[in-house]
């Protein structure tokens, strides 16, 4: 009987060892199972967005070209070595740190030298023209310059280079067509080639695939603005309309184009590849057929444009608008997307609710007409005072 117990109890306990081998795989010469496979390495970090540019309260300017002093406004003598008449537009800087100034009085562009290194009231070191009419702007795109005078829009190939233009866009005669412009004030070329222009006294922007296509025969350019190449009317405000362009820009997908005359900016996220394109967003009015100055308010606000002027967008994604009539420079910190979006920052204007005409000093500006930024540096064309400012971001 004891016997029996003991042969069963064996038996028992060498069927549940079978039964532990069995569910671990078996035993013996079986494969071992597989290692789990290893854990994903962790995704690298996104690049840090980059920081917005601060400018301060009220800056002051780090220095002044076109007068000795910063209290100083009168047009030059005629034989003055530094003197700016009226300059106008935006200024554009070469990669040798030379500043190009469109000078009206003068009919020419002036050249100053290393301008960051020169103090106030450096001598021009050249001028330049194109023809005999009125500069209207100049601007740079990498080693390229567009010089705007007259009726004509001339790209050289390199800014430190002026003998010989690659194109030239319009001629001595202005006109209505795909070759001919109308006092155009901005010129802006992109990465990949494109050349945009504000043909502004013909109420449209102009959009050529190429350099070789600009301005030449045959070449059938985007129209913004009007419904072809064709039609240069004056219409009502609205998101396909524009009145006076003054200033383009481009990152070479979204464009920015300056609406002097409806007192907004309008933005396509994408450059228009058809004519009459509508706007996605309209900046400074409510509504896309609305355009009075300041949205019709009696004061400025951070979010109203008085004939804005001239555009230009930094390393830094930094939006700097010449507000011309409200005698500041506005910056939004991103592009914007509402239309009534505020400013971040101001210059020129001790607040955001101000658009005075001060009297002139390294804080104040009349009648600007260009700003560009320059790394850390902006420089703004403050047209009535005679004169271009530089002011320098806070570290």
């Amino acid at each position: 009987m004891e016997l029996h117990a003991n042969t069963r109890q064996r038996f028992l306990a060498a069927a549940f060892l079978a039964s532990v081998v069995a569910a671990c795989g078996g035993g013996g010469a079986s494969e071992p199972a597989p290692a789990p496979a290893p854990a994903p390495s962790p995704a690298p970090a996104p690049s840090p967005a980059p920081q917005a540019v601060n400018w301060g309260v009220f800056p002051a300017a780090i220095m002044v070209l076109g007068q000795r002093e910063f209290h100083d406004n009168a047009p030059p003598e005629d034989t003055s070595p530094i003197g700016l008449n009226f300059p106008v537009g935006s200024s554009a800087v070469s990669s040798d740190g030379a500043l190009f100034v469109a000078d009206t009085g003068a009919r020419s562009f002036k050249v100053f030298q290393n301008y960051l290194a020169s103090g106030n009231g450096p001598e021009v070191a050249f001028s330049f023209s194109i023809n005999d009419g009125d500069p209207r702007g100049v601007s740079n795109h990498g080693q390229r310059l567009a010089v705007l005078q007259q009726n004509t829009v001339a790209i050289y190939a390199n800014a430190l280079d002026l003998t010989t233009a690659e194109a030239e866009i319009g001629g001595a005669d202005s006109g209505c067509d795909a070759t001919h412009l109308n006092r155009p004030r901005s010129a802006f070329i992109t990465s990949n080639g494109q050349v945009i222009v504000a043909d502004t006294g013909n109420q449209r922007v102009l959009v050529w695939n190429s350099i070789a296509e600009a301005g030449a025969v045959g070449s059938d350019p985007v129209v913004i603005g009007q419904q072809d190449n064709e039609t240069c009317d004056l219409r009502a405000a609205s998101d396909k309309t524009l009145n006076e362009p003054t200033a383009v820009w481009s990152d070479g997908a979204k464009l920015i184009v300056a609406d002097r005359n409806n007192n907004r900016l309008l933005i396509w996220n994408n450059i228009p590849v058809a004519d009459f394109a509508a706007a996605d967003h309209v900046i400074g009015q409510a509504d896309p057929d609305q355009n009075q100055p300041n949205a019709g308010l009696p004061d400025p606000t951070a979010s109203t444009l008085f004939g804005p002027f001239s555009i230009d967008v930094s390393e830094t994604g930094q939006l700097a608008v010449v507000d011309r009539g409200n005698n500041r420079i506005l910056v939004w910190n991103a592009i914007p997307t509402q239309g009534t979006q505020p400013a971040d920052q101001v210059i020129g204007q001790p607040n955001l609710v101000s658009g005075a005409a001060w009297p002139t000093s390294d804080k104040t500006f009349d009648g600007p007409s260009g700003v560009r930024f320059d790394g850390r540096h902006m420089t703004v064309t403050d047209s009535s005072n005679n004169r271009v400012l530089v002011f320098r971001a806070l570290d």
